[in-house]
């Protein structure tokens, strides 16, 4: 048990400390750095570790401590845990005195989302959640996904704010961890001996949200589906009933239009009816996007309907989506490279006849969360894109 202290954040040393701290959160933070009337050691078998504790502040925290620090059967000066990080424990202390936590990778932000996970701490896996959301692909590209036990990584599968470019990149991570947790087993690989020990995960991939062209390409050469499962999957991409044994959402785990830095390409230009378009079923050319950053573009808004097609320089259309109340919503995220052109080609609905400002400067520059994107404008056709960095 700690002792008597005084003087904390004061001048005067022999004020009482409780006087010189202003709110419960600032003496929490007292006594959770002085080690001051501390009852329980947490000790880290693995690292040779103990932390002094209040084991009131765990139980409040957690049901599971609740259950492992008061009552009948209750610790008495020292408990033990096994398998947890000593990084993610120090994170979750600090979580739990503070209602503070600094995740400097995303490798430590698994780490402590699954001893969240495994004590049920909810507030500190929201924590978790939000770097998680921030960057997507590397959390389910890194490999310590392959450590997770497999509650942990299903329930990091149903988050609502996980978001990925591609349900193939959850996928991947599923066999990924498949195959470690056989080698980590000992156990020969095989196919099946894959399936069976990912099954319950792929339930939690939305293949429905996947490309057929995607699907085909990344998916089945992956051969953890059958050759039946496969065609039966890619009918249902394609509108027809999705077997009941894999998700039926196509529901794509993109983020929400509102969170996505939205850059406008337009100006206040008059425009010279020097060129006119006359398009049905056609597509016309529209500008030149080209980006200082790699970005994925998700979405984009027009002043006009139709669908708008993302060409590279060799021709090939990297993205095509149709509009809703002129939102443009592509089925997978367009990856645009640093310094790469690409042109934005637009068919209208219906006949229209476009005025084209090609004798003025139509050239502008746009900054947006350090991302700056050039655009050179054809016609009189304004734009907003949805995007996130790489």
């Amino acid at each position: 048990m700690g002792e008597m202290c005084t003087g904390a954040k004061s001048g005067d040393p022999s004020q009482p400390w409780q006087l010189a701290l202003k709110n419960t959160k600032e003496r929490l933070q007292h006594l959770y750095t002085s080690i001051l009337h501390t009852d329980l050691d947490i000790i880290l078998p693995e690292y040779n570790e103990s932390l002094k504790v209040h084991r009131i502040v765990l139980a409040m925290s957690s049901p599971v401590f609740e259950s492992m620090l008061m009552g009948p059967l209750a610790v008495r000066n020292e408990l033990k845990l096994y398998g947890d990080s000593s990084q993610a424990i120090h994170k979750l202390l600090d979580h739990m005195y503070m209602d503070d936590m600094d995740l400097e990778s995303v490798e430590l932000a698994l780490e402590v989302y699954a001893a969240a996970h495994k004590y049920q701490l909810e507030a500190a896996m929201n924590c978790c959640s939000q770097m998680l959301h921030d960057s997507p692909d590397d959390v389910m590209s890194a490999k310590c996904v392959n450590f997770l036990k497999k509650e942990t990584l299903k329930n990091l599968l149903q988050e609502q704010n996980l978001t990925v470019t591609s349900e193939v990149v959850l996928l991947n991570a599923v066999i990924d961890w498949g195959k470690a947790q056989l080698q980590r087993r000992g156990e020969e690989y095989s196919g099946s001996a894959l399936r069976e020990e990912i099954e319950d995960l792929l339930k939690e991939v939305r293949f429905l949200t996947i490309s057929c062209e995607e699907f085909i390409d990344k998916v089945i050469d992956t051969e953890v589906l059958s050759h039946t499962e496969c065609i039966n999957i890619l009918k249902a991409i394609r509108g027809a009933n999705c077997p009941d044994s894999f998700n039926t959402s196509k529901v794509r785990r993109g983020p929400r239009l509102e969170d996505l830095p939205k850059a406008s390409l337009q100006t206040d230009s008059v425009y010279l009816r020097k060129k006119i378009y006359r398009a049905s079923d056609n597509f016309v050319f529209v500008g030149t996007v080209e980006s200082d950053k790699n970005i994925y573009i998700y979405h984009m808004e027009a002043n006009r309907e139709g669908t708008i097609n993302i060409v590279n320089c060799a021709g090939d259309v990297l993205g095509s989506a149709t509009s809703q109340n002129n939102v443009f919503t592509f089925r997978q995220p367009v990856a645009l490279k640093r310094g790469m052109p690409y042109d934005i080609k637009f068919a209208f609905k219906s006949k229209t006849v476009l005025s084209s400002n090609s004798e003025e400067e139509t050239v502008f520059d746009i900054t947006v969360e350090d991302v700056t994107i050039t655009y050179e404008k054809d016609c009189d056709i304004d734009l907003q894109l949805y995007f996130s960095k790489q």
